[in-house]
């Protein structure tokens, strides 16, 4: 993983204390390991969001990061959390930004 992106910020599981590293999925904007731009047709929405699907984002493995969704990397994996969740699940680190 990219230890110099600017969009990656070290956060706290408030339940375990496991340091995670994540960022907010925003097309165009966020340098994300691994994460790809969803390559269709502009017209086509998502089921999930309802959202232009050209504004998602691609994990390794096919899962979708809608615009505003947060993706948590782990040591060889990236998962993605809808956003009211990831708050209520972690905590940002004072250091933050890797």
């Amino acid at each position: 993983m990219s230890r110099g992106s600017p969009a990656l910020k070290t956060f706290t599981d408030r339940q375990t204390g496991a340091a995670v590293r994540a960022a907010k999925w925003r097309a165009g904007k966020t340098d994300i390991p691994g994460v790809e731009l969803v390559p269709l047709k502009e017209n086509d929405r998502c089921r999930d969001c309802g959202q232009y699907v050209m504004l998602h984002g691609r994990l390794p493995g096919g899962r979708l990061a809608c615009p505003g969704d947060w993706i948590v990397l782990g040591e060889k994996t990236a998962t993605v959390v809808r956003p009211g969740d990831f708050e209520a699940k972690y905590e940002e680190d004072d250091g933050g930004i890797l």
